[in-house]
């Protein structure tokens, strides 16, 4: 095992600043020292949008960002061929290896057996379209979808059979630093990537990253100890949601943020030795 295997590389959703320009995000992505941007397609790249995606790979590259996922909003449901085929071509643009989608559009307490088994063979035809393409697919963790608990998202990996599906992680508001241990390891076989921000109480009150050091340096540490992912790609973390969308606060919270990814790197390597 090597060590850039199971370090965090640090990187930016680009839902964080969506009322600002490509230009202006590749910019403060890199003043913040940061390796990566996840490019969502909700305003900043549009599915379909070709010519678009390449000229901001190719904007990417110069700025020395690797463009590794792309933020999709595919909710796993039928008849959507054409929009999965859009953000298929639109990922190829861009370079990214993984594509995140949503798990549906109910929550695990709402959904049943048919809903349940529904949702696992779209994903299983998503992951099937992308592999055909050299990509893969990725869940991520969201309130009102079958990934909006650990167990529930663990029962959906394991429903689907297609073998290249993986899993993105997120917090809860005030969850522990146990019960985040707990969480990685139900879907450890397939992490790919984490989302990282602080929010407090069930109003998920945006506050500075520092105050949520401890809570991430655990959840760093439990994503660092885990074994490569089967294909090998490396584990991203991605910056989102920063305390009132504000540009210096980002830029604040980069500098805890990558220190947090320095400190698993470290903790990688010494796990190796």
């Amino acid at each position: 095992m090597t060590a850039d295997r199971t370090t965090l590389r640090p990187g930016l959703c680009s839902v964080t600043f969506r009322g600002l320009d490509c230009d202006t995000v590749i910019g403060l992505a890199t003043r913040a020292g940061l390796a990566a941007i996840e490019w969502g397609t909700d305003v900043h790249l549009p599915p379909g949008d070709l010519a678009r995606a390449r000229d901001l790979a190719r904007r990417c590259a110069d700025a020395g960002l690797a463009t590794p996922t792309l933020g999709s909003y595919l909710r796993s449901e039928d008849g959507d061929d054409d929009s999965l085929n859009d953000v298929l071509d639109t990922a190829e643009a861009i370079g990214a290896a993984r594509i995140r989608v949503w798990a549906g559009r109910k929550g695990s307490a709402e959904a049943g057996a048919d809903d349940r088994a529904a949702v696992a063979a779209n994903v299983n035809r998503y992951c099937e379209a992308a592999a055909a393409r050299g990509l893969a697919i990725a869940l991520e963790f969201h309130p009102n979808t079958l990934t909006d608990t650990a167990p529930s998202a663990a029962a959906l990996l394991n429903a689907v059979p297609h073998p290249g599906l993986r899993s993105y992680w997120q917090p809860k508001p005030d969850m522990t630093a146990e019960m985040v241990r707990e969480e990685i390891a139900l879907i450890a076989h397939r992490l790919s990537d984490l989302h990282v921000f602080h929010w407090v109480g069930e109003a998920k009150v945006r506050r500075p990253l520092a105050e949520g050091r401890g809570f991430w340096a655990a959840a760093f540490a439990a994503a660092a100890e885990l074994a490569p992912a089967p294909d090998n790609a490396p584990r991203h973390a991605f910056m989102e949601f920063v305390q009132d969308d504000s540009p210096d606060r980002f830029i604040a919270d980069a500098a805890v943020f990558t220190d947090l990814c320095a400190a698993s790197d470290a903790t990688s390597t010494n796990n190796e030795s």
